[in-house]
């Protein structure tokens, strides 16, 4: 149970970075996450369990949109604006990469579905090469 809660905070974890402005937060999120699993045990586990498909789903929806944003950027947008906007896919393919670490069963076992992860991240690098400046 125990390699189930990690992974489980591994996940919200990750699933969360594209919400953080940096990778430090991600790691705090990580460890707060983690030992507050292990002081409340194996109820919180489960409900962390229970809770990782619709985490995944909310971070799919965010990564999805910023894609769309990305597609709908004109040639002309600023620098500026095109700067944050990759900063943010940044994040974003990052927290996928993380997940993508995990063994595919593992991710079937929290409610991902594999073939939607590596095509989300195709989408999002595919993007973030397009905003190269």
């Amino acid at each position: 149970m125990r390699s189930v809660a990690f992974l489980a905070c591994l996940i919200i974890a990750s699933s969360t970075s594209a919400q953080l402005p940096s990778w430090d937060n991600v790691v705090s999120t990580a460890k707060a996450a983690w030992k507050k699993t292990v002081e409340a045990g194996k109820p919180l586990a489960e409900q962390i369990a229970k809770e990782t498909p619709e985490r995944f789903r909310i971070a799919k929806n965010q990564a999805l949109s910023l894609v769309r944003r990305a597609e709908k950027m004109a040639n002309g947008a600023d620098l500026q604006h095109k700067k944050e906007l990759a900063a943010e896919l940044w994040r974003v393919r990052g927290s996928l990469d993380l997940m993508a670490l995990l063994d595919p069963q593992t991710l079937k076992m929290f409610g991902i579905d594999v073939p939607d992860l590596n095509k989300l991240r195709a989408n999002v690098n595919r993007q973030l090469s397009k905003l190269r400046v």
